[in-house]
């Protein structure tokens, strides 16, 4: 039976969800006050349905630009809709990983203006690259009006995202600090590098300036994964971090110049994988660190899997890549 909503007793202690799949469902729950969460091709279906109900309902509408929606040429157009019902809709969460074109944000400018400020609004970005720091402004004007999260997911949405699901969480204010400070540190880049000596420039340019954060190597896994949810920042502006913050800074730093960039982990630890002239080459800025800052031979830079997995903390638990892609020579840097 196919799934249409997901449903919500607000009521109820149970904060686990009832999947509807039809009105007879529906109407065996008892509570008068019930909360919806469907993607948002299923929001009309639902709103359909449920019309001739007498049930108070709220609607938590969830967009993903990977989701069908019928009868739309273009994910933006659904706000033209959704305007209709705004006054029902309690949460709206946008999900997004590729760069919002500048005609699409109009149609999410608009949209936004129009709703009330009980509405909740979260930004759930696949990566840093999503929104320019031009377009970031222009969405912290509405956000008085707007109980607002930002969520960037750790990792990029593709092959790896099995291994590392929790979200970084920022204000506008300090996603806005974040891409100008990363936008400073690129265009230090000489323009007459190639994609190796650029990767390089960057890990050595972190490299000097972090120092690794003992305090926060020894928090629980919980305390851990408070901190991380700040970690781009705290690379960034206070210069320390452990493994994970340290990765999914140097991806960050990957996406702004155009390099396919992972972070992949094994028990114990983070790193990066990076892909160069259609191979994935292994990177671990963390265990570099001393040999940066003393200026001698990195032993962790552009590895093949086999070199780099020799040691037990690189030994990577879920199998990442097509067999034909996975570097299985390391890069040699003798010229560099």
């Amino acid at each position: 039976m196919k799934k249409i909503f997901t449903c919500t007793n607000i009521s109820s202690n149970n904060p686990n969800p009832v999947y509807i799949s039809s009105n007879e469902q529906l109407e065996q729950i008892p509570e008068n006050d019930i909360k919806l969460r469907c993607y948002v091709d299923d929001f009309f279906i639902a709103v359909k349905e449920l019309k001739s109900k007498s049930k108070k309902i709220k609607y938590y509408v969830r967009i993903r630009e990977n989701v069908t929606i019928e009868n739309y040429d273009n994910l933006f157009d659904v706000f033209k809709d959704l305007r209709d019902y705004i006054k029902n809709i309690d949460c709206l969460e946008l999900e997004l990983s590729s760069i919002v074109k500048n005609r699409d944000f109009e149609k999410l400018i608009t949209f936004l203006q129009c709703v009330n400020s009980n509405l909740q609004f979260v930004l759930k970005l696949g990566n840093l690259e999503v929104f320019n720091v031009e377009q970031l402004q222009s969405l912290k004007k509405l956000n008085s009006n707007l109980d607002t999260t930002i969520k960037i997911n750790q990792t990029y949405q593709g092959k790896y995202s099995e291994n590392n699901e929790y979200d970084n969480l920022y204000t506008f204010d300090d996603l806005i600090k974040i891409k100008k400070k990363i936008d400073e540190i690129i265009k230090k880049i000489p323009v007459d590098y190639n994609d190796v000596e650029r990767i390089l420039f960057i890990y050595k340019y972190l490299g000097k300036k972090i120092k690794y954060d003992k305090n926060i190597a020894n928090l629980n896994y919980d305390e851990r994964e408070t901190h991380d949810s700040n970690s781009i920042y705290d690379i960034l502006f206070e210069n320390k971090g452990v493994c994970s913050s340290i990765a999914v800074t140097f991806r960050a730093l990957m996406d702004a110049i155009g390099i396919d960039c992972q972070v992949i982990m094994s028990e114990e630890h983070e790193w990066n994988i990076v892909k160069i002239n259609g191979y994935w080459y292994h990177l671990d800025l963390t265990w570099d660190l001393y040999n940066i800052k003393y200026n001698t031979p990195l032993n962790f830079f552009l590895k093949s899997e086999k070199q780099m997995s020799a040691n037990e903390y690189h030994q990577i638990y879920t199998y990442y890549a097509e067999e034909n892609e996975i570097a299985k020579r390391s890069l040699s840097l003798k010229n560099m």
